[in-house]
């Protein structure tokens, strides 16, 4: 009897696990060929974390979105040892003219804020002169969203790719 049960049980485990493998698929779309890859990051943000925020009160894939400072915390897709933080609002760069009002976000902020946990990542005290926090230069740009990232500019790490 265990073994039937067990037989009609197996394709709905199997079923299961479609949703991340589907999910994994879709934000390596959004990430590697949307658009040349160049709104990917908007959209991870965007339809992904601010929506699972709205609609289920969890941002992921992203580790925070905060309506207070407007701006999402997220792991760099290809570097799980740096974070972004990236605004709510859609702004191309650090030169968008949004950037010049008065009440911008201020992701460099947020970023010196998330030094503890990009410590907590690298699961060591990280002293304040081995975090760096940079942005991609508007001609080096491969995203068309702003974003800071943060960073561990530890002595043993061979390279520190920003």
């Amino acid at each position: 009897m265990l073994f039937r049960s067990w037989r009609l049980l197996r394709p709905l485990l199997a079923l299961a696990a479609i949703p991340p493998v589907i999910a994994a698929g879709v934000v390596g779309w959004w990430l590697v060929l949307e658009d040349g890859g160049q709104n990917g990051l908007w959209h991870v943000v965007d339809t992904l974390c601010v929506a699972n925020q709205d609609r289920r009160g969890s941002p992921f894939p992203c580790l925070e979105v905060s309506r207070e400072t407007g701006t999402v915390v997220l792991h760099a897709p290809f570097d799980g040892n740096q974070l972004l933080v990236v605004p709510i609002a859609r702004v191309r760069g650090v030169e968008s003219p949004e950037m010049r009002r008065p009440g911008a976000v201020d992701a460099w902020t947020v970023g010196w804020r998330e030094r503890r946990r990009l410590a907590a990542m690298w699961r060591t005290p990280l002293a304040d002169d081995r975090v760096v926090l940079a942005i991609n230069s508007e001609s080096a740009r491969t995203q068309n969203q702003y974003h800071v990232h943060l960073d561990c500019a530890a002595k043993d790490r061979k390279s520190t790719r920003l």
